[in-house]
């Protein structure tokens, strides 16, 4: 587990599934600052929710912008009833565009659990009443249509852009909620500084986020902008104690980085752990261990 296929081939894995949950249901949260948003992640996790997510206010416009080729995914007559479903919540956005959604889900196989779930920490949420407003969704139906714009958008946004296709370089960061306040803001001034097309979103409860820039590549100025923009999030993502990678592989493009996040000591253990279950390098090599800068931009597609 966490190599990746460089130590070895798994060829015979058995795994159990959990029965899914009957009901679900989600407190939005439209935060109009970021200030709290540290406070508010280690409350949320008190009540235990089932998934904690959310996006930023990039996506929520763009959620506005493409909703019309939402039919292609939920078809006409629920993006009819969706639609109706927005108007509340257009009304409230009136007061403002918040920084950040956040979406707090419940489950259970009693429907009045789970709506007493989700009330109970819009309860406890009621401090930060001058920072957001709330929508109780108790019940799966009335919560989708942000989970559509949570799911969807990004896909939608990379039909809709011509010559541009999804350049995963810094897709998978993660740093303590605690800083999130401070690490966002930071985050979004190195996209804008590259003139990116790029979302945030993530899993909020242990600050992981996946941000996937459209780019054209085949223009060598395209090109150019991903080592020096790499060096910066990933500057950011140490200077406040992350990991570039929470979830995902590590790879190629985020190996020649590894020895910088774990140092000199811990990263010869993984070298010496390498060479006794793979002395000729044959799994997965210039991965993980022996990953460079140089070979990985040698192997960036030229054409889409």
């Amino acid at each position: 587990t966490g190599s990746q296929g460089t130590l070895g081939i798994v060829t015979d894995v058995k795994f159990r599934l959990i029965p899914h949950p009957k009901h679900n249901g989600t407190l939005v949260v439209f935060l109009r600052s970021l200030d709290d948003l540290g406070d508010v992640i280690v409350d949320v996790m008190k009540h235990k929710p089932s998934t904690f997510e959310g996006f930023d206010n990039y996506t929520l416009m763009l959620s506005f912008r493409l909703f019309p080729y939402f039919y292609k995914t939920i078809g006409w007559i629920n993006m009819i009833k969706l639609a109706f479903q927005l108007i509340p919540d257009a009304i409230k956005l009136m007061r403002g565009i918040p920084k950040m959604v956040l979406l707090i889900e419940f489950d259970g196989d009693n429907p009045d659990d789970v709506a007493s779930k989700v009330h109970n920490l819009r309860q406890d949420m009621n401090k930060y009443n001058h920072e957001a407003l709330f929508e109780e969704d108790e019940t799966e139906f009335k919560s989708r249509k942000f989970w559509i714009m949570r799911r969807e958008s990004f896909n939608l946004l990379r039909k809709k852009v011509k010559d541009k296709h999804t350049a995963p370089f810094m897709d998978d960061l993660i740093v303590p909620p605690a800083v999130l306040p401070q690490f966002l803001p930071e985050i979004r001034q190195v996209i804008n500084k590259y003139k990116f097309l790029a979302t945030i979103a993530g899993h909020f409860g242990d600050g992981n986020f996946h941000i996937i820039p459209l780019m054209n590549i085949e223009k060598p100025e395209e090109k150019a902008k991903l080592e020096p923009a790499m060096h910066e999030i990933n500057a950011l993502v140490l200077k406040y104690k992350g990991s570039l990678s929470g979830e995902h592989n590590d790879g190629m493009i985020r190996g020649p980085w590894l020895n910088d996040m774990y140092g000199d000591k811990i990263f010869s253990y993984f070298k010496k752990i390498k060479h006794i279950f793979d002395p000729h390098n044959i799994f997965n090599p210039r991965k993980k261990t022996d990953a460079n800068w140089d070979y990985t931009m040698s192997h960036v597609r030229d054409k889409f």
